[in-house]
């Protein structure tokens, strides 16, 4: 069925499309292709190197298996290649393709090749290097260049737009608009307050006017005459005009236009300003980019948009290129952006205006509008209805993700949400699948504990925490909730991109505070690596010293040679090190250097935005709505295909050409919502948890109703995830407390860190030693942006109060103290606050700031249990410590 040579497949989630898509490929070398001649595109590395995995594994399978392979059958089915043919030339396809350099790549890896072949014809060197835009360092260079008039009118522009920011400008600056400056006169509001003052006088002299009446026109601004036009819309059948027969009907239409040439007017004034700050800030990023040898790919994208539409024939472009492009794959095209598409058009409209079958060339085009939901980032879904109208269009039908009620309930869903949506099918006859949806909560600490009792459910039914992913709306929102999953479920790690970042490392963040010990010579620094690698706060502690014969690389090296760490992690630090010659430098940019991930297994369950879980699929999903309200959009601009809309308030009601475009720019935003809330539930594969609030809710859209379907299976698989382990040791990396128990009345971030704080605080005092001034000043360095200055007085007001403490100071009496230490139960981890050693007897000590509460109790048998098993020759005693502003001590009995 997909043999046409010019073919759009519309792939719903979960329908097979990367099974489609290696088919295609593996057909098109079987026609005689050259992998060199395809161009297969994705839009993430992840997927550009699957892609290339399953064609080489599916080649291999049919070396392999011949007629028993899926892919041996399959291609005959769908693409009609008869048996013979296949079985004749499988072994030679195989090895061909492992000798070759497919071009299956990422959009952005395919432009970047583009501009590294022509870069000369650009103005560019190649030897450029891809890392993300200093914006810093392009908006202070953009305000150097500025004369002193274009900084007044910017001034200006700032004022009247209440903005404090660059982003618009780096926005427009991605874009190819022409900005040409054009003619301004505002005469015209002159024209128009007189118009509406005749009209107003007209209505004061009537003997039958109303106050009402009277009051409706104000003509002091043109501002105030519009703050409320509905008198004008309506004109002489204004409610309170009607009753007078004014008969001003040609005048008022006179006024909608003059008012509607204002806007325009007051657009090109707009536009005026901009035409003179974006070539500045375009030269801006150049100066920076050229300086840094360096490029974004936003820049990328431009630079091959500019050679390929402006700059290159196109014989010597495949000359170059090496072979000529006969057939293209692009996946997700609904991401596409209009200038990705104006990049890949001269490809595909020589592909498409020639003659010939799908031997000798092709385009074949995936993607579903349904997942289309990075329009912030200016992608656009039209597109793929654009290239719909020039290819053959066919439908993936079959779910193989989702469980048969989980397919039956998005169908049930989505059916009414989207327009000729097509029900999903389920490929095997079962019923299968369990979803949750929740009552409607009234608050985001509701919400939390609802995510916590999810999460609770699925642990008791076995499930491996690697299983469960939580999506949220924002980033600041999985922080909040990560924040209170830790403290109530200590043993179990939650995964946010945080975790993963290179630089949050315990390896690498050794090695930089070691190179800030180098650069400022700061004791606090040297502290720092002391406590990142677990030794004692008063240990002596060598720094290798930073000889003037050594490159910075070769200084990391010998610091990782002394220190005995060379982790991945650290290796790729290492290796970002090897371009920079100067340490500050190296310093200022490691955070902005764009590096691969490593591929590893952290076990924990899972949480992101819904954005990024986009091309992800998990067994278990529990969808979180929005904290807080929906963001407005506060962009000033439209981008229209040719043209950019200024928006002003009340445009809308006397330019029906911009009411059309705000419409529709409303209708796109409306249904990238929609398409948000499709890409969230179709992640889940054998459960669904929807946990919704009752206002402002970015679920009410699809009308859920509180029901449970199906049941929730438990898992059969042998994970050791219940093997039970005691398994004592010291915490090294001690980090961030993220473990310090939130109570359930914390429900803002400030209170969250609040709490942060105080551990980290009681962990510095009775770990470290810290005195009052030295910790005051490293709270304020860690919180002073964050939390208010009366706030870190409250703690360090309480720990003074704890070490006076009588009944605190007793319990400390002859005993060595190790706080923050960690054990393995069950392959959970614990912390234990501190842990007190006596020669006799083992005490225990758990600190909390909220309220009295009988789970805190729980916690704190659960370790004395775990010290009873491990200090079995000493008496075992616990107490929590409630931090308040008296300090209350309750002992806990062993059970």
């Amino acid at each position: 069925m997909q043999q046409h040579q010019l073919l759009t497949l519309k792939a719903s989630a979960g329908s097979g499309k990367t099974f489609a898509l290696t088919l295609r490929y593996l057909s098109l070398l079987f026609y005689g292709a050259k992998a060199s001649e395809i161009l297969a595109l994705t839009f993430t590395k992840k997927a550009a190197g699957e892609m290339q995995e399953r064609i080489t594994k599916a080649l291999e399978e049919i070396a392999k298996e011949k007629e028993k392979s899926i892919y041996f059958i399959k291609l005959q089915e769908q693409y009609h290649l008869n048996k013979e043919s296949l079985l004749s030339q499988t072994q030679k396809i195989y090895e061909d393709f492992l000798s070759s350099t497919p071009k299956i790549t990422t959009i952005d890896a395919f432009f970047n090749s583009i501009v590294k072949k022509f870069c000369w014809y650009v103005g560019l060197s190649n030897h450029y290097e891809i890392k993300a835009q200093d914006t810093e360092k392009i908006d202070e260079t953009f305000l150097n260049l500025l004369s002193q008039t274009t900084y007044e009118a910017l001034l200006r522009f700032y004022t009247m737009q209440k903005r404090n920011s660059f982003d618009f400008l780096n926005i427009m600056s991605n874009y190819d608009f022409d900005l040409k400056k054009q003619e301004v006169s505002f005469v015209i509001i002159k024209d128009i307050l007189q118009l509406a003052q005749s009209i107003k006088e007209d209505i004061l002299k009537h003997p039958q006017a109303s106050d009402r009446a009277k009051n409706a026109i104000k003509t002091t601004s043109i501002q105030e005459l519009l703050e409320n036009p509905k008198w004008l819309i309506d004109g002489d059948e204004y409610l309170y005009f009607k009753k007078l027969k004014l008969n001003h009907q040609a005048n008022f239409d006179s006024l909608k236009e003059k008012i509607k040439i204002y806007f325009d007017i007051q657009e090109k004034y707009i536009l005026n300003i901009i035409a003179d700050f974006v070539p500045l800030y375009k030269k801006a990023r150049f100066l920076v980019n050229q300086k840094n040898f360096s490029l974004d790919f936003s820049d990328i994208t431009l630079k091959a948009y500019e050679i390929l539409t402006q700059q290159i024939h196109k014989d010597f472009f495949y000359f170059r290129l090496d072979d000529k492009i006969s057939h293209i794959l692009i996946d997700e095209f609904q991401d596409t952006n209009q200038i990705q598409y104006q990049i890949l058009l001269p490809l595909i409209e020589e592909i498409k205006s020639g003659e010939g079958r799908i031997e000798q060339r092709s385009l074949f085009f995936v993607g579903d509008s349904k997942q289309s939901i990075y329009g912030f980032r200016g992608s656009d879904s039209t597109i793929f209805d654009i290239v719909s109208q020039y290819t053959q269009d066919e439908n993936l039908t079959h779910n193989y993700r989702s469980q048969s009620r989980i397919i039956d309930f998005n169908n049930q869903t989505f059916q009414s949400i989207f327009q000729n949506y097509i029900p999903q099918l389920c490929p095997k006859e079962d019923k299968e699948g369990y979803i949750r949806i929740y009552e409607p909560l009234e608050n985001i600490s509701e919400m939390q504990e609802m995510v916590l009792h999810s999460i609770e459910l699925l642990l008791q039914k076995n499930i491996n925490p690697n299983d469960i992913a939580i999506l949220c709306y924002k980033n600041d929102d999985l922080e909040d909730l990560k924040s209170f999953l830790s403290s109530r479920l200590k043993h179990i790690t939650f995964i946010t991109e945080t975790n993963l970042k290179l630089t949050k490392r315990k390896q690498p963040q050794i090695l930089i505070q070691c190179l800030l010990y180098t650069k400022s010579n700061n004791p606090l620094y040297k502290k720092n690596i002391t406590k990142l690698l677990g030794l004692d706060y008063e240990s002596e502690l060598e720094i290798p010293a930073f000889e003037t014969n050594l490159t910075l690389c070769a200084y990391i090296y010998k610091l990782m040679q002394h220190f005995k760490i060379c982790d991945i992690f650290a290796q790729q630090f290492l290796e970002a090190s090897f371009l920079y010659d100067d340490l500050e430098t190296f310093l200022e940019e490691i955070e902005k250097i764009q590096l691969d991930p490593i591929k590893e297994n952290i076990n924990g369950i899972t949480l992101m935005t819904i954005h990024k879980s986009k091309g992800l699929e998990f067994d278990h999903i529990i969808i979180c709505d929005r904290f807080g309200k929906k963001a407005p959009n506060i962009q000033p601009f439209i981008f229209d295909t040719n043209k950019i809309w200024y928006r002003q308030s009340k445009r809308e009601f006397f330019d029906s050409t911009f009411d059309r475009i705000l419409q529709k720019e409303k209708n796109r935003l409306a249904q990238e919502e929609k398409n948000v809330l499709y890409v969230a539930f179709t992640r889940a594969k054998k459960s669904l948890f929807v946990i919704q609030k009752n206002k402002d809710s970015a679920f009410e859209i699809l009308n859920l109703q509180p029901s449970e379907i199906g049941n929730l299976q438990p898992s059969t698989s042998n994970t050791s995830y219940n093997t039970s382990l005691i398994l004592p040791f010291e915490q090294k990396d001690y980090g961030k407390q993220e473990g310090f128990l939130v109570q359930k009345e914390i429900t803002n971030h400030q209170d969250i860190l609040f709490g942060e704080a105080m551990h980290f605080a009681l962990e510095y005092t009775f770990g470290f030693c810290f005195t009052q001034k030295a910790l005051r000043e490293k709270l304020l360095n860690l919180y002073g942006f964050s939390l208010e200055t009366a706030s870190i007085e409250t703690i360090l007001s309480r720990i003074e109060n704890l070490k006076q403490e009588e009944t605190f100071l007793q319990i400390l009496q002859s005993k060595k103290s190790y706080c923050e230490i960690a054990f393995l139960q069950e392959l959970h981890l614990y912390r234990i606050d501190m842990l007190l050693k006596g020669d006799k007897e083992i005490i225990i000590l758990d600190y909390k700031s909220g309220a009295q509460k009988i789970e805190h109790q729980t916690q704190v048998q659960q370790y004395l249990n775990f010290a009873k098993n491990f200090f079995y020759d000493k008496t075992i005693k616990g107490y929590l410590v409630y931090l308040w502003d008296k300090v209350h001590i309750q002992e806990v009995n062993l059970i």
